[in-house]
């Protein structure tokens, strides 16, 4: 959205309030804010992701439990704590799995070079390629199940631009 779109706008949708911080300063430096309107009402936080409901156990139980990487490739995600973290797992507990949900069919190198790391150190260890599995991203509305299934879902990020004002 460009600054003037954002000016014109009568309400503004964000996901969290860092977002909503970070408008409301765009719209400061614009000159755009109504003084007798009060911001809230004109930038509103409406979160998204996974439905707020109670998750439900898929029908399948996994065997043993899975650690599940919830993240993504992008250039501010940590793979290298996830890949230590498995690495440790696997030698201390035989029955654990390690789901990287997000990561299948990410290929580019140029554009994903930690998930092309990633991939090959878990190529490399026997007991990696053994436990490690790459899932596809899913839809918002498939995502419930996956975490539901899983024994711990983690996710970790550098300090970013994007990270603070994600969702995550």
């Amino acid at each position: 959205m460009t600054a003037a779109a954002m000016a014109q706008a009568d309400l503004l949708l964000v996901a969290n309030e860092s977002q909503r911080a970070s408008v409301l300063t765009v719209l400061a430096l614009l000159g755009s804010l109504d003084h007798e309107l009060p911001p809230r009402d004109r930038v509103v936080v409406l979160p998204s992701g996974v439905p707020p409901l109670p998750p439900q156990r898929p029908a399948v139980q996994l065997r043993g439990s899975t650690v599940l990487w919830a993240g993504g490739g992008y250039v501010w995600f940590d793979l290298d704590t996830p890949l230590q973290a498995a690495r440790l797992l696997c030698a201390a507990r035989p029955e654990v799995a390690v789901a990287f949900v997000g990561l299948a069919g990410v290929a580019d190198a140029t554009v994903h070079p930690q998930v092309s790391q990633l991939r090959s150190a878990v190529q490399d260890d026997a007991v990696l390629a053994s436990r490690c599995r790459f899932e596809p991203w899913q839809l918002y509305e498939e995502r419930l199940a996956a975490y539901a299934g899983a024994t711990v879902a983690w996710c970790t990020y550098g300090d970013h631009l994007e990270t603070y004002l994600s969702m995550r």
